[in-house]
This record gives structure tokens, sequence and C-alpha cells, in this order.
């Protein structure tokens, strides 16, 4: 199974560029909700526009994704550090994939 690949940003300036870009990405607030993402995140999640506000980024991963990238990546967006990895995703529906994610600053 192939990788898809998000970008998470939690402290993007420029929130219209997520619209230009040809990789799934999101714009997280201090906490790790989802505030804004592109089509690209949206279509990779199952996610419409309307179930972005409070959601947390914590809902994109499920039972099976492993427990230390769900730590380093909460950290990660706590700390304003940096995750790359690939980590199991889950859409909406419940489907799990693999995301060759990277969360920065």
């Amino acid at each position: 199974m192939s990788a898809d690949a998000a970008i998470c940003h939690p402290f993007a300036v420029d929130l219209p560029s997520l619209d230009h870009l040809a990789v799934a990405a999101a714009h997280l607030d201090a906490t790790g909700l989802i505030v804004r993402a592109n089509v690209a995140f949206r279509e990779m999640m199952g996610l419409s526009a309307s179930d972005l506000p409070g959601r947390g980024f914590s809902a994109c991963f499920g039972v099976e994704t492993d427990a230390d990238s769900t730590s380093r990546i909460l950290s990660a967006i706590a700390s304003r550090g940096v995750f790359v990895g690939e980590v199991l995703c889950y859409t909406k529906a419940g489907s799990p994939f693999w995301n060759d994610l990277t969360v920065m600053l």
C-alpha cells in the first residue's frame, strides 16, 4: 500500500497558499485543532469543509495507529516542533491508509 502525503502546519501565516499546494495540507491551531485544510487533505480524509471546525488532528488516528507516533505528533504540535514519518491514519469513514506525514512549525 503506498502512502499518501500530508503536511500539517500548526502556525501557518499565509492560509490562502494551502489551496495551491500539490499535497494534502492542514492548518492546525496550537492545541491541534484543524482550523483549515485544502481540498487534497479533505479528499484524502473523506471530510467536508463543514467537518473541520473543532475537529482535532488526533481524530485522524485509529486503533492500529502506533501509539509512539501519535505521542510524538501531538508533542510536535504542542511544542511547535517537527514530526516526519509514515503513520497509519484513518478516514472519516474509518478506512485505514498509510500517510507520509510531516508536521512542522
